[in-house]
């Protein structure tokens, strides 16, 4: 699996709560270990074409842009409320 940093993602996560940061790392290196564990709920955005989602807790996702099957671009970690608005 390909992972790229957008720059918004790196701004996002620097953000974050140091607890939510090591949540985000984790499901940074879950999701390129296995994208399909069911703790990430991997699934596709219903707004926005070829953008994906996982989640980090109940209340933050990591949104992300396919570019192929194992090329993806990590976009922004969000709460869930800035997720539910933007994706």
């Amino acid at each position: 699996m390909r992972l790229e940093l957008d720059a918004g993602f790196e701004a996002s996560f620097k953000k974050r709560p140091k607890d939510i940061i090591a949540r985000i790392a984790k499901a940074v290196a879950l999701f390129q270990e296995n994208p399909l564990h069911p703790s990430l709920h991997f699934k596709p955005s219903a707004k926005r074409n070829g953008a994906y989602s996982i989640r980090v807790t109940q209340g933050y996702r990591i949104l992300l842009l396919k570019k192929s099957d194992d090329h993806f671009i990590l976009l922004r970690c969000c709460n869930h409320d800035d997720y539910e608005r933007l994706f």
